[in-house]
């Protein structure tokens, strides 16, 4: 029988994603702002810029969704983002060292971090029966 409710390491990989992508969209608005986009002058930028974050806020809703009702699709796509994370680490660190400022690189870190954690766990035994529940069993 199915569980109701998805096992707590599954909750907590979907609090780490969450709060990961609350600090990117975080930086991101502090940048844009920074960079002037939301003046008077830049309303096409700003709404171009609203209506790219209300669309990559519902695929990350989605994905989080997709991974609280045990989808293996939503599952995947989230592990195959983070190996090709991984495959990419030389360029991910050269982007790394070209941040100008501390918070951007301790941001930069704590995400990454997080990340790995909220990957660890969706992969632990506990999360697994969620996505395979008959394969577990045997």
């Amino acid at each position: 029988m199915l569980e109701a409710t998805p096992p707590k390491t599954v909750g907590y990989s979907i609090a780490l994603i969450a709060l990961t992508f609350l600090l990117g969209v975080g930086k991101m608005l502090h940048t844009n702002i920074e960079a002037g986009t939301f003046q008077a002058d830049h309303i096409g930028q700003a709404i171009s810029h609203c209506i790219g974050m209300a669309i990559l806020i519902g695929l990350v809703s989605l994905l989080l969704r997709g991974i609280y009702r045990g989808s293996k699709l939503a599952l995947c796509i989230f592990l195959i983002h983070q190996v090709i994370y991984i495959l990419k680490i030389e360029a991910n660190l050269a982007r790394f060292h070209a941040l100008n400022h501390q918070w951007e690189r301790s941001l930069y870190l704590v995400q990454a971090l997080l990340q790995v954690i909220a990957a660890i766990l969706l992969v632990s035994p506990k999360s697994w029966r969620w996505f395979y529940p008959k394969a577990s069993q045997a």
